[in-house]
Protein backbone atom coordinates (compact mmCIF):
# COMPACT_ATOMS: atom_id res chain seq x y z
CA UNK A 1 0.00 0.00 0.00
CA UNK A 2 0.93 3.69 -0.73
CA UNK A 3 -0.93 6.17 1.19
CA UNK A 4 -1.03 9.95 -0.15
CA UNK A 5 -2.87 13.12 0.57
CA UNK A 6 -4.87 14.68 -1.93
CA UNK A 7 -5.63 18.48 -2.02
CA UNK A 8 -9.37 18.87 -1.77
CA UNK A 9 -10.73 22.16 -1.48
CA UNK A 10 -9.19 24.00 1.72
CA UNK A 11 -8.79 20.13 2.65
CA UNK A 12 -6.47 16.89 2.55
CA UNK A 13 -8.00 13.95 2.00
CA UNK A 14 -6.39 10.85 2.78
CA UNK A 15 -6.59 8.19 0.52
CA UNK A 16 -4.23 4.89 0.06
CA UNK A 17 -3.16 2.97 -3.05
CA UNK A 18 -3.17 -0.73 -3.37
CA UNK A 19 -0.47 -1.66 -5.48
CA UNK A 20 -1.58 -5.39 -6.28
CA UNK A 21 -4.80 -4.42 -7.15
CA UNK A 22 -4.69 -1.36 -8.36
CA UNK A 23 -6.95 0.23 -6.28
CA UNK A 24 -7.44 3.18 -4.57
CA UNK A 25 -9.31 4.02 -1.23
CA UNK A 26 -10.29 6.99 -0.17
CA UNK A 27 -10.00 6.65 4.03
CA UNK A 28 -10.64 10.29 5.35
CA UNK A 29 -12.24 12.89 4.19
CA UNK A 30 -11.71 15.55 6.51
CA UNK A 31 -8.12 17.67 6.64
CA UNK A 32 -5.69 14.61 7.48
CA UNK A 33 -2.03 15.31 8.17
CA UNK A 34 1.32 13.45 9.47
CA UNK A 35 -0.41 10.00 7.88
CA UNK A 36 2.31 7.04 9.77
CA UNK A 37 2.07 3.49 8.70
CA UNK A 38 3.02 0.65 11.34
CA UNK A 39 6.07 -1.05 11.61
CA UNK A 40 3.92 -4.23 11.53
CA UNK A 41 1.11 -5.08 10.07
CA UNK A 42 -1.24 -3.32 7.72
CA UNK A 43 -2.38 -0.57 10.15
CA UNK A 44 -2.44 3.61 9.25
CA UNK A 45 -2.52 6.02 11.45
CA UNK A 46 -3.18 10.23 11.00
CA UNK A 47 -4.06 13.13 12.52
CA UNK A 48 -6.86 15.34 12.12
CA UNK A 49 -6.56 18.56 14.48
CA UNK A 50 -5.64 16.85 17.76
CA UNK A 51 -7.43 13.77 17.20
CA UNK A 52 -5.19 10.91 16.42
CA UNK A 53 -7.10 7.83 13.99
CA UNK A 54 -6.00 4.80 12.80
CA UNK A 55 -7.63 1.97 10.41
CA UNK A 56 -6.97 -1.29 9.46
CA UNK A 57 -6.67 -0.87 5.57
CA UNK A 58 -6.27 -4.79 5.12
CA UNK A 59 -10.11 -4.56 5.47
CA UNK A 60 -11.92 -3.95 2.56
CA UNK A 61 -14.75 -2.51 4.65
CA UNK A 62 -13.09 -1.26 7.86
CA UNK A 63 -13.42 2.16 9.03
CA UNK A 64 -11.55 4.42 10.96
CA UNK A 65 -11.01 4.70 14.79
CA UNK A 66 -10.20 7.56 16.58
CA UNK A 67 -7.42 6.65 19.24
CA UNK A 68 -7.48 9.65 21.46
CA UNK A 69 -7.44 13.33 22.02
CA UNK A 70 -4.81 16.24 22.19
CA UNK A 71 -1.89 14.63 20.13
CA UNK A 72 0.51 17.35 19.22
CA UNK A 73 3.25 14.60 17.73
CA UNK A 74 3.25 10.58 17.64
CA UNK A 75 5.14 7.58 16.84
CA UNK A 76 3.82 4.16 16.32
CA UNK A 77 5.71 1.73 18.94
CA UNK A 78 8.03 -0.86 17.51
CA UNK A 79 5.50 -3.75 17.84
CA UNK A 80 2.41 -1.86 16.15
CA UNK A 81 0.30 -1.91 19.84
CA UNK A 82 0.22 1.08 19.88
CA UNK A 83 1.87 4.78 20.00
CA UNK A 84 4.03 7.15 21.90
CA UNK A 85 2.21 11.07 22.21
CA UNK A 86 3.05 13.90 23.15
CA UNK A 87 0.36 17.13 24.08
CA UNK A 88 1.24 20.45 23.00
CA UNK A 89 2.12 23.55 26.16
CA UNK A 90 -0.39 26.04 26.16
CA UNK A 91 -0.08 29.76 27.17
CA UNK A 92 -1.69 29.98 30.78
CA UNK A 93 -2.01 33.99 32.66
CA UNK A 94 1.16 32.42 34.47
CA UNK A 95 2.99 31.28 31.98
CA UNK A 96 3.21 28.26 29.62
CA UNK A 97 2.09 24.57 30.40
CA UNK A 98 4.31 21.83 30.42
CA UNK A 99 4.83 19.56 27.42
CA UNK A 100 3.38 15.78 28.91
CA UNK A 101 4.23 12.67 26.51
CA UNK A 102 1.80 9.20 26.56
CA UNK A 103 1.64 5.96 25.50
CA UNK A 104 -2.10 5.11 24.29
CA UNK A 105 -2.81 1.60 22.69
CA UNK A 106 -3.90 1.62 18.97
CA UNK A 107 -7.27 -0.50 20.16
CA UNK A 108 -7.90 2.96 22.97
CA UNK A 109 -11.06 4.40 21.03
CA UNK A 110 -11.00 7.60 23.07
CA UNK A 111 -11.05 6.04 26.43
CA UNK A 112 -8.90 8.40 28.84
CA UNK A 113 -8.34 5.09 30.91
CA UNK A 114 -6.14 3.67 28.65
CA UNK A 115 -3.90 6.60 28.71
CA UNK A 116 -0.53 6.14 30.71
CA UNK A 117 0.92 9.26 31.26
CA UNK A 118 5.38 8.21 30.37
CA UNK A 119 6.80 11.46 31.59
CA UNK A 120 6.54 15.09 31.48
CA UNK A 121 9.15 17.96 30.07
CA UNK A 122 10.47 20.37 32.79
CA UNK A 123 9.26 23.55 33.04
CA UNK A 124 10.11 26.94 31.27
CA UNK A 125 13.29 28.08 32.91
CA UNK A 126 16.51 29.93 30.80
CA UNK A 127 18.14 26.44 29.66
CA UNK A 128 15.05 24.59 28.47
CA UNK A 129 11.76 26.13 27.00
CA UNK A 130 9.43 23.55 24.58
CA UNK A 131 5.96 23.64 23.57
CA UNK A 132 5.84 20.55 21.62
CA UNK A 133 7.97 17.77 20.13
CA UNK A 134 9.10 16.22 17.05
CA UNK A 135 8.07 12.65 16.13
CA UNK A 136 9.81 9.96 18.43
CA UNK A 137 12.66 7.68 17.23
CA UNK A 138 13.02 4.22 18.79
CA UNK A 139 16.91 3.33 19.67
CA UNK A 140 18.26 -0.39 19.95
CA UNK A 141 16.20 -2.62 22.21
CA UNK A 142 13.60 -0.53 21.94
CA UNK A 143 13.88 0.72 25.44
CA UNK A 144 14.33 4.51 24.84
CA UNK A 145 13.48 6.81 22.70
CA UNK A 146 14.84 10.02 21.03
CA UNK A 147 13.28 13.32 19.60
CA UNK A 148 13.05 16.96 19.85
CA UNK A 149 11.97 19.42 22.27
CA UNK A 150 10.69 22.40 20.19
CA UNK A 151 9.73 26.13 21.32
CA UNK A 152 7.89 28.81 20.14
CA UNK A 153 8.43 29.45 16.44
CA UNK A 154 10.69 32.39 16.50
CA UNK A 155 12.87 30.53 18.85
CA UNK A 156 12.97 27.03 17.07
CA UNK A 157 14.28 28.64 14.23
CA UNK A 158 17.56 28.66 15.74
CA UNK A 159 17.68 26.17 18.76
CA UNK A 160 15.94 22.83 19.97
CA UNK A 161 16.51 20.15 22.47
CA UNK A 162 17.59 16.94 21.24
CA UNK A 163 16.18 14.22 24.10
CA UNK A 164 16.28 10.92 25.18
CA UNK A 165 13.41 8.86 27.54
CA UNK A 166 13.77 5.68 28.52
CA UNK A 167 10.40 3.39 28.02
CA UNK A 168 8.77 3.92 30.98
CA UNK A 169 10.18 7.37 32.07
CA UNK A 170 12.19 6.69 34.65
CA UNK A 171 15.30 8.62 33.20
CA UNK A 172 15.55 11.59 30.72
CA UNK A 173 18.33 13.25 29.04
CA UNK A 174 18.99 16.43 27.38
CA UNK A 175 21.55 15.45 25.03
CA UNK A 176 21.92 18.85 22.54
CA UNK A 177 20.97 22.20 21.30
CA UNK A 178 20.44 21.64 17.27
CA UNK A 179 18.02 22.49 14.50
CA UNK A 180 14.18 21.47 14.38
CA UNK A 181 15.01 18.78 11.48
CA UNK A 182 14.21 15.26 12.62
CA UNK A 183 15.97 14.06 9.29
CA UNK A 184 19.27 15.33 11.62
CA UNK A 185 19.10 12.51 14.37
CA UNK A 186 19.17 9.26 13.91
CA UNK A 187 19.67 5.77 16.29
CA UNK A 188 22.65 3.52 14.93
CA UNK A 189 20.71 0.15 13.37
CA UNK A 190 23.17 -2.31 15.54
CA UNK A 191 25.14 -0.17 18.87
CA UNK A 192 23.45 1.97 21.25
CA UNK A 193 24.26 5.27 19.64
CA UNK A 194 22.48 8.41 18.69
CA UNK A 195 24.35 10.66 15.82
CA UNK A 196 23.26 14.04 15.32
CA UNK A 197 23.91 17.48 14.13
CA UNK A 198 24.51 19.66 16.62
CA UNK A 199 24.42 23.04 16.65
CA UNK A 200 22.71 26.65 16.96
CA UNK A 201 22.06 29.11 14.94
CA UNK A 202 18.91 28.95 11.59
CA UNK A 203 22.20 28.96 9.35
CA UNK A 204 22.68 25.23 8.41
CA UNK A 205 26.11 26.06 7.14
CA UNK A 206 27.73 27.42 10.36
CA UNK A 207 28.01 26.02 13.63
CA UNK A 208 27.01 22.71 12.85
CA UNK A 209 28.77 19.42 13.81
CA UNK A 210 27.96 15.77 13.00
CA UNK A 211 28.41 14.04 16.25
CA UNK A 212 27.52 10.60 17.61
CA UNK A 213 26.59 9.78 21.12
CA UNK A 214 27.10 6.79 22.89
CA UNK A 215 24.33 5.94 25.67
CA UNK A 216 26.37 3.26 27.48
CA UNK A 217 29.06 6.03 28.62
CA UNK A 218 26.85 8.70 28.16
CA UNK A 219 29.43 10.81 26.74
CA UNK A 220 29.61 12.51 22.72
CA UNK A 221 32.00 11.12 20.23
CA UNK A 222 33.15 13.40 18.01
Amino acid sequence: YISYLAVEGDAKELWVYNRVTRLKRRVFTGDAVMPKWSPVGQFLAWKSGSVLNVIDVSKPVSTFQNVTLGVGNYSWTPDSKGFVVSSSANLAPDGWTQVQIFTVPADAKGDLKKVKKITTLPEMSDSFFAIGTTQFKWGMNNNVFAFIACPTASLSADSNTLMIVSKDGSKMRMITNMLNNPNWFHWSPKTERLAYIKGIGRLVSENKRLTIWDSRSGKEID
